[in-house]
């Protein structure tokens, strides 16, 4: 169909997030508006004044969209209508960024952990989690390794910890200002520093937990994802502040700031 072109290539007409699909990636699809496929979807934002999501046309969810959830055979399909209505929500900007996110988590496991037959499984899972549940999870990876081959000492654990944060944050706002630039470096600086407070509470949580229950065998499987859980839930609270957008976002960015010192401050007291 080459009259239907689009622009982002990141989020699909019908919902699907194109840069993270294996069909996408192994060239045998060219993604949402390249021309080359037949769709009746597109064929439907034709006649519709060729609009670039169908969240934007009045008739939306229509009957394209009534069985969607139960009968197509790809897993990544489930959540078309659940991103749409994200994309909805945050704005397409917020929501490309965190495909952006996505995409670089992916880079990396596909670089570095595809034997040749885990690329659908790693497309899928990076796919259908949110942006916190991978980073979080992409942080615990290297520290469980560093728990189970060295069998560090409590305080190692704590620092590892807040180390594999900082350099994980570091890594994030390099890559955000590659990718947008330094047009708007006080917004960039306040992001940096937001994100980097809101790792590194994570990353205490976390090392703080499994300080206390890899000393204890039967707590080391439950208190991990116990953990696991909290900083996913921080992380997620964090990030559903930011996509508010206006005042909410700032506010968003100084309150990891404000927590931290606020803990440290405490620690300080304590130990005093």
């Amino acid at each position: 169909m080459k009259e239907f072109k689009r622009k982002n290539q990141l989020l699909s007409l019908c919902g699907l997030n194109c840069g993270l699909c294996p069909m996408f990636l192994g060239k045998y699809c060219g993604g949402c508006g390249n021309g080359n496929s037949s769709c009746k979807i597109a064929k439907c934002s034709l006649e519709h004044g060729n609009i670039e999501y169908c969240f934007e046309c009045k008739n939306y969810p229509c009957a394209h969209y009534q069985y969607v959830d139960e009968y197509d055979s790809f897993i990544t399909h489930k959540h078309q209508k659940k991103d749409l209505k994200k994309a909805q929500r945050i704005g397409i900007k917020q929501y490309n960024l965190e495909q952006k996110e996505k995409i670089q988590i992916l880079s990396y496991l596909l670089s570095n952990y595809n034997d040749g037959r885990r690329k659908n499984f790693f497309c899928i899972a990076v796919n259908l989690l949110e942006v916190s549940e991978l980073q979080e999870v992409m942080k615990l990876l290297p520290l469980l390794f560093y728990l189970l081959i060295f069998e560090p000492k409590t305080e190692q654990i704590k620092i590892s910890a807040v180390i594999t944060a900082l350099s994980f944050a570091t890594f994030e706002n390099i890559c955000y200002l590659i990718q947008n630039g330094a047009g708007h470096f006080s917004f960039i600086f306040f992001r940096g520093i937001g994100t980097g407070a809101m790792h590194v509470i994570c990353g205490a949580i976390v090392g703080g937990g499994l300080a206390y229950v890899w000393q204890r065998t039967w707590l080391k499987i439950a208190g991990t994802c116990g953990l696991l859980g909290a900083a996913i839930t921080f992380h997620a609270l964090y990030n559903l502040l930011i996509a508010y957008g206006g005042a909410v976002q700032y506010a968003a960015y100084v309150l990891p700031v404000v927590i931290l010192a606020a803990g440290k401050l405490i620690a300080r007291r304590l130990t005093s």
